[in-house]
């Protein structure tokens, strides 16, 4: 994924403002995982293999594991990868400090239409899953020539020399769901054209009009984003915070 110190663009697909809990990034030895990177891409491969083709149920999920999709409880068997016909773009990214792989994907549905799934895997000792996190977009709003073609930059290794360390990708993470819920952003994490896009689709700089015009809170501004009040922040925003972070190594 290119990152850089100051935020170039924000791609999201926000579907459900609730999770359950509230989980934090956390950085923990290697070897307490038995998968490595390699092991975390592969559980990632067979997930969707098995889920888009019927197959749900030959998933290694772990007892007591947790599976929700867009923040609701589901059966392994009923999310929305049993009705993708084709996986048309996705990208992945492990992270085995923690032990979890995030899957952007760019989908197909049963009906032709276009759907954008965000998947995060916990995998625990043996290969089994532990937590499956779902958000799925399959409305009106899916932009099917961006999310069936995502861009490989998000996944281009940066020059040692460019990066951020792992404290400082989470922190920046942080600062901006956190500007989601409160409307106040640090500026500076910002560079002056950025945009934000939902499912592909462009929600700033539009008609025109630039999301900073001298004014801190202006309406399109790249961190608004409807109120979350004091409800926690969902899935995805923490979906999000793991797949900046692993993309720091």
């Amino acid at each position: 994924m290119r990152l850089f110190n100051r935020l170039a663009s924000v791609v999201l697909i926000v579907v459900a403002p609730v999770g359950s809990r509230t989980v934090l990034a956390q950085t923990t030895p290697a070897d307490s995982f038995a998968c490595d990177r390699q092991c975390l891409s592969t559980a990632m491969d067979d997930f969707v293999k098995a889920a888009t083709t019927g197959r749900a149920s030959s998933i290694a999920i772990a007892d007591y594991a947790e599976i929700r999709e867009n923040a609701a409880i589901v059966p392994i068997g009923n999310t929305t990868w049993a009705r993708v016909k084709t996986v048309r773009s996705i990208v992945s990214i492990a992270d085995v400090s923690t032990g979890n792989v995030v899957s952007r994907a760019g989908v197909e549905l049963i009906d032709g239409t276009p759907g954008y799934l965000s998947t995060r895997l916990k995998v625990v000792r043996g290969g089994r899953v532990m937590d499956v996190e779902i958000s799925a977009d399959t409305s009106p709003r899916v932009v099917s020539s961006y999310v069936w073609k995502l861009d490989p930059s998000f996944t281009t290794v940066l020059p040692e020399d460019q990066r951020l360390s792992r404290v400082a990708l989470e922190a920046l993470a942080r600062r901006y769901f956190h500007s989601l819920s409160t409307h106040h952003a640090v500026l500076a994490d910002f560079e002056t054209n950025c945009n934000r896009y939902h499912s592909g689709q462009q929600i700033t700089n539009l008609a025109g009009t630039r999301w900073r015009e001298g004014r801190q809170e202006h309406a399109l501004a790249p961190w608004r984003a409807p109120r979350l009040g004091d409800r926690p922040l969902n899935s995805v925003f923490r979906s999000s915070i793991q797949s900046v972070v692993s993309s720091s190594r």
